[in-house]
């Protein structure tokens, strides 16, 4: 499980851009410098030993939308398998749940 982000816009034409305007956000990004115009990904894959993981369920949120909350309800739906997926994904009351 993993997200990334959509760029619709970036630089002066983030402030202009009218795509999926109920859903989208301006932000910063500290490391490259330029304001963009986005929206968020939110993947989750089935691992399948020496071949491409298949696609299992995707949600398309907010870029400000804090990754475990756009899926914590999705994570909890993982019964018998095992999760891979990065700290933002869990916290403590999720872990638990999990367990």
């Amino acid at each position: 499980m993993d997200s990334l982000p959509i760029v619709l816009a970036k630089g002066f034409r983030a402030h202009k851009c009218n795509t999926a305007k109920e859903i989208s956000s301006v932000g910063f990004c500290s490391s490259k410098n330029p304001y963009y115009f986005e929206l968020k990904l939110h993947l989750t894959a089935l691992f399948k030993n020496n071949r491409l993981a298949s696609p299992l369920s995707m949600k398309i949120t907010r870029a400000a939308k804090h990754d475990l909350t756009a899926v914590k309800n999705d994570l909890l739906n993982f019964n018998h398998s095992e999760l891979f997926a990065d700290r933002a994904y869990c916290d403590q009351s999720t872990k638990q749940k999990l367990a």
